[in-house]
């Protein structure tokens, strides 16, 4: 895993990225870690505006995935500015992220999906956030299966009443997943083997 592009970075994003590079990961994640690249989200803005959603403003962290030369490739934009803000652990934004590479996950249902479903359309949206908060969980067992668990609750909590990311109520029951014991049983198993 390396910076996208030839710059300077910061020493802390720097840091962050050699101690995860550094992590014996039991998953076969060393198949993708070529695959993935991380950039700040201002280096991205200047020169992928292409691949910037509106999200990454107010994330601490986004990951854009594409198809490139037969290969997949996974963009780890951060947003550096942010994390430094309200003190969020760089490595462990970074984990959480890699947890969303690695995982298979359930997609959001489309309306033709839901029908087929018996699931009535005015609920979809409820439905869809369900699936995104278990998505979410699944990427912070990521961070917690490599030792970064407090340091991802301290940068969830310090997301509490900013009105970024994820509402409230939400990030609350990700720090109560990170701060419990139990692990759900799903068929998500590369981030719940702890």
């Amino acid at each position: 895993m390396q910076y996208l592009i030839d710059t300077v970075i910061s020493e802390n994003l720097q840091n962050a990225i050699n101690l995860v590079n550094n992590i014996n990961y039991e998953e076969n994640i060393s198949i993708i870690t070529d695959e993935i690249f991380i950039i700040n989200l201002s280096d991205a803005i200047q020169n992928y505006p292409e691949r910037i959603s509106v999200a990454a403003e107010k994330s601490y962290a986004i990951t854009q995935s594409f198809f490139h030369n037969d290969n997949n490739i996974h963009l780890i934009i951060i947003n550096e500015e942010l994390c430094s803000r309200y003190n969020a652990n760089l490595t462990a934004v970074i984990l959480h992220e890699i947890g969303h590479i690695v995982n298979e996950y359930d997609k959001k249902l489309t309306q033709f999906q839901a029908s087929l479903r018996n699931i009535n359309l005015n609920d979809l949206e409820d439905v869809n956030n369900q699936i995104q908060l278990e998505n979410e969980f699944h990427a912070d067992y990521f961070a917690k299966k490599y030792l970064y668990q407090n340091e991802l609750i301290h940068s969830l909590n310090s997301s509490l009443n900013l009105n970024i990311g994820f509402n409230d109520d939400e990030l609350r029951l990700r720090i109560e997943e990170l701060q419990n014991d139990m692990i759900r049983i799903t068929n998500r198993v590369r981030s719940h083997t702890i």
